[in-house]
């Protein structure tokens, strides 16, 4: 069955959690306890998968909806006025009647990051997620997905039959892996589209190849992350491989959500494997030059120009 779309209808519906980032940018390692590291280098900006993936796609000219939840609270109200700056269509969003806005603070160094989190309402976006009926957009991406996940499973059935494709992002969330239910949800993607260290651990694989090809059997389009060194598809039986622009790092706080925008920009206007991963690659690696997931995210003249300078 074939859903009937709209005149207007958001093109991609990206669901999953959006939070207030609080990003201690370009330190030379982060605090240890007992200990305090005092720094210059700070940013507030949102972000989240969701929210980051979503404004990479409208910025890119996409008509994109995000499906999550905010707070009730001033940072709620914060983070919708910001999705609405963005041409964001946010009738998918709504305030958690008890629960706060996510917020997650990260510290960065120029080659990794961890973060300390505080969950909030993000929590419970699978509740938005079970509760979901129908969709009129062409692609759906989910930025995390956590157990139970038999309602996902249906939705994703339900998706498939109404030729929608999707995609996944579960970020780091080891328990997710861990859960043998979750097979069952990367059967049933289209993309699946997790970092180098999740794929291999994941699979059981230690090399890159082998971990994407043992992706390749459960899913249509595996996609691994590599960091510096770009990112690997299987097309065909076929590993791709496609390195990043050279950029000048300052943060990679949200540079794989906002491969996810440029990779799904590509996929969803038939692009080949080679080229969705090239257009992955810009936005991720354009990103990456302020810190936060958005505020360095390239315009579409960058994103335009670095395409047509990378092809043969």
């Amino acid at each position: 069955m074939t859903v009937k779309r709209r005149a207007g209808a958001p093109e991609v519906i990206v669901a999953g959690s959006v939070y207030w980032d609080l990003i201690f940018f370009n330190l030379n390692e982060p605090p240890t306890l007992g200990e305090e590291v005092r720094t210059d280098r700070f940013t507030m900006t949102p972000g989240g998968g969701g929210y980051i993936t979503a404004v990479g796609l409208a910025r890119l000219g996409v008509r994109t909806a995000l499906r999550t939840y905010v707070g009730h609270d001033q940072l709620g109200q914060l983070l919708l006025d910001a999705m609405r700056r963005e041409h964001l269509n946010v009738s998918g969003v709504k305030r958690h009647p008890t629960l706060g806005s996510a917020i997650s603070v990260a510290f960065s160094t120029t080659g990794d990051r961890g973060f300390l989190t505080y969950k909030g309402c993000a929590g419970e976006t699978g509740e938005l997620l079970r509760a979901w009926k129908r969709s009129a957009a062409r692609h759906v991406h989910f930025a995390g997905m956590r157990s139970p996940f038999e309602p996902h499973v249906k939705l994703l059935e339900q998706l498939r039959r109404e030729q929608i494709t999707t995609s996944l992002d579960i970020g780091w969330n080891p328990e997710v892996y861990a859960d043998p239910g979750f097979r069952e949800i990367v059967k049933r993607v289209t993309i699946f589209m997790p970092s180098q260290r999740d794929a291999k651990w994941f699979t059981g694989r230690s090399d890159l190849g082998e971990a994407v090809g043992a992706l390749g059997e459960m899913v249509r389009v595996p996609v691994v992350k590599v960091g510096s060194e770009g990112a690997v598809g299987l097309e065909q039986g076929r590993v791709v491989t496609v390195r990043p622009p050279s950029v000048e790092v300052v943060d990679t706080t949200g540079a794989g959500d906002a491969f996810n925008a440029g990779f799904i920009w590509a996929f969803v206007r038939d692009e080949p494997l080679e080229r969705c991963l090239l257009a992955g690659n810009i936005c991720g690696a354009f990103s990456t030059r302020a810190p936060g997931g958005t505020p360095a995210f390239p315009t579409l003249r960058e994103f335009r120009t670095a395409l047509r300078d990378a092809s043969p």
